[in-house]
């Protein structure tokens, strides 16, 4: 699944990643639209126009408008963190150079930095930095409070049009519209090199997406959306629009999202009734590690009301999905929030030093499924690992 904006007609377009399917799902996006995020955590699709950060849900429904108003007009750079249910967002037109951050829902502003001009903007929620680029050409990272602005590349850009992060490969991108190129770094900013030439267009929005190994963007002036492999190679020519697409952000459509953090390890995904791949995208854990009165769990969510949950798990070899015994499926409920998390302290390892592939499907009493997959890589002596 792909969105995009379509600054021409003043609108949200959705799409299968392949350019098939085109549908408009937002018509009234109060303005122009120019920079679009999305977060499945959230189930909200997020973009700039005309001053303000508005909203919508997934599929274009319940549109709010200037959720976050008076921000910078045509320049404003967002950036989300679903799992915290944080956006931050640059004011760079304004004199002193800004940079804030608020709930998902707009409320709670808090400028967090000065000095910052932040023209385009990506997190890496892992390790809660933000990277950016301006008008000066410089490459630059800060965390998310505000501290530790570190300049990366002092010559990066002549006009950057948007930044994408491959936390998997450890690179950042970037396009240029002024050289009609896309490049590429390593995390600290070192061993630069371009991906994606143009000869003709500008390249504006990038999407990365790790685990198919694909790159995408849209080009201005022929209007096209376009894909290459990470290192720029295979381009293929997606869709070719009559209209000006600026930003697009594209979700991997084979496995759901999975993310770590304070020892719990989430799934998000559809909830289909059957064990069957979903449609959003899967960040691979290499290796989990447990506090030592902690392991991570898995969550399941339901819409309807349950009072009880168990899971089943399959370690998937060789295209198998081969069910294992569990000496305790039964889940527990988080309180009244329609969730039930299960520990991983009651999967069974073996192996030192394999790695694993798991699929699992939770069900609750109710009959409701919520469903994912992950890895994880089994440390010396076949236990989880205590960090320092």
């Amino acid at each position: 699944m792909a969105y995009a904006t379509d600054y021409t007609t003043g609108t949200i377009v959705q799409m299968d990643n392949d350019g098939n399917n085109i549908s408009v799902i937002v018509s009234g996006t109060f303005g122009n639209p120019i920079f679009v995020e999305y977060s499945p955590e959230l189930g909200k699709i997020y973009w700039t126009a005309n001053g303000g950060i508005h909203r919508a849900n997934s599929d274009g429904s319940s549109p709010e408008e200037n959720i976050i108003s008076d921000v910078s007009g045509y320049n404003t750079a967002i950036a989300l963190d679903g799992p915290n249910g944080v956006i931050y967002y640059s004011k760079p037109a304004v004199a002193n150079k800004e940079l804030y951050r608020a709930n998902a829902d707009g409320s709670n502003q808090m400028l967090i930095a000065s000095g910052v001009r932040a023209d385009v903007l990506a997190i890496d929620q892992n390790n809660q930095h933000l990277y950016y680029l301006d008008s000066y050409k410089h490459l630059t990272r800060i965390d998310t409070d505000g501290s530790n602005k570190t300049l990366l590349l002092a010559d990066a850009a002549g006009y950057a049009e948007d930044i994408e992060l491959d936390l998997v490969n450890s690179k950042i991108y970037w396009s240029d519209s002024s050289s009609s190129k896309i490049y590429r770094s390593d995390m600290n900013g070192s061993g630069s090199e371009v991906v994606v030439t143009s000869a003709t267009a500008w390249l504006l929005g990038i999407a990365v997406v790790s685990s198919s190994n694909k790159l995408y963007w849209t080009e201005w002036n022929p209007h096209l959306y376009r894909r290459s492999s990470l290192d720029g190679s295979n381009i293929e020519t997606l869709a070719i629009s009559a209209n000006f697409w600026y930003d697009i952000f594209v979700l991997d459509e084979v496995s759901p999202v999975i993310f770590q953090e304070s020892g719990n390890l989430f799934i998000f995904g559809s909830v289909p009734p059957v064990l069957t791949p979903s449609d959003e995208p899967l960040r691979i854990i290499n290796r989990l590690v447990r506090a030592a009165d902690y392991n991570p769990q898995l969550i399941g969510s339901f819409a309807t009301t349950s009072v009880s949950a168990n899971i089943e798990v399959w370690d998937v070899v060789d295209g198998q999905n081969i069910a294992i015994m569990l000496a305790n499926s039964g889940c527990y409920a988080i309180g009244d929030t329609g969730k039930f998390g299960w520990s991983l302290e009651h999967l069974p390892f073996t192996d030192e030093k394999k790695k694993y592939h798991y699929y699992y499907r939770i069900t609750s009493n109710e009959g409701e499924h919520d469903h994912g997959e992950f890895f994880i890589v089994v440390p010396e002596r076949g236990r989880w690992s205590y960090p320092d």
